[in-house]
């Protein structure tokens, strides 16, 4: 598996908060657009309101780690931010999996099984 484009540029992160579609959930928010690219691009961001860095930590672990198993099946050509919320770190993987799963079928990303 090819590793995972970032995106850390803070252009990068305003232009999507600005242009791009938002969902959330519970335990984590999405902000997506269409890219120009045959991949996606992710950032992940966690404030200072999560908690101490420890927490934002295991915040940004579970995020990443739930895009990783959530990747072969997400259609290319997007860039995505994942962002903590307060409840993201109280939560055990598969509650953080399950959310984002939602939010990822719901936004049209996650192509159909055959």
């Amino acid at each position: 598996m090819p590793p995972i484009q970032k995106l850390n540029q803070s252009r990068d992160f305003r232009r999507l908060y600005a242009r791009g579609t938002g969902a959330v959930c519970s335990v984590c928010a999405i902000y997506y657009r269409k890219n120009r690219r045959a991949f996606n691009r992710i950032g992940i961001t966690a404030s200072t309101k999560i908690g101490n860095a420890v927490q934002r930590n295991r915040a940004k672990r579970l995020l990443t780690e739930a895009y990783r198993l959530l990747a072969p099946r997400l259609r290319p050509g997007y860039d995505l931010i994942l962002v903590a919320r307060r409840r993201t770190v109280d939560v055990k993987m598969n509650a953080v999996l399950n959310g984002m799963t939602g939010l990822l079928t719901a936004a049209g990303l996650v192509e159909k099984e055959q």
